[in-house]
């Protein structure tokens, strides 16, 4: 049985309205694309509207997410700006992930969620063997956990979270 719940619900079950973010730092261009890549291979892009847009820079004007090819590389080359877009129809290991949210920017990938009722330990085991495929991806990306408002990043986490990659790594 894993120590996650136990250690970290207070991060996740009660939505006081805040959506905490991980970030996944310090990697390269690469990384940044291989990740967003596995991440939209996994889910579908959430939007409240139907149609997630960015700003293309070049042609100045805003684009549909789902017509573009390679949006992190586009990104990376200076084309369009920096995006965000909710992720959906998301499950690891058979597990439903509550909705979170990605952030595309230069060197980071961050994800938010709400806290709240939809998490439970099934699920944040699934989000943590989620974050153990992206370290597969950025073997020496750093991880934080920040609460909405805060530049203060959580030990907690942090601890909790290197116990739980050395775990994977001796297997």
């Amino acid at each position: 049985m894993s120590d996650l719940w136990p250690r970290l619900h207070e991060f996740f079950d009660t939505d006081d309205g805040s959506l905490p973010a991980i970030s996944v730092e310090d990697i390269t261009d690469d990384q940044v694309r291989g990740i967003y890549q596995w991440v939209r291979s996994q889910c579908d892009i959430y939007c409240d509207d139907g149609v997630t847009t960015l700003w293309d820079r070049v042609a100045e004007c805003n684009v549909a997410i789902t017509t573009l090819q390679d949006p992190a590389q586009l990104m990376l080359d200076g084309q369009v700006e920096p995006f965000r877009h909710g992720l959906t129809r998301f499950s690891i290991s058979d597990i439903q992930v509550p909705h979170l949210t990605i952030a595309v920017s230069p060197h980071s990938i961050e994800f938010d969620y709400r806290m709240g009722s939809d998490w439970g330990p099934p699920q944040l085991e699934a989000l943590f063997v989620f974050l153990w495929a992206i370290q597969q991806i950025a073997p020496n990306a750093g991880k934080s956990h920040v609460h909405e408002g805060s530049s203060e990043c959580s030990s907690t986490f942090t601890k909790v979270w290197n116990k739980f990659a050395r775990g994977k790594s001796a297997i």
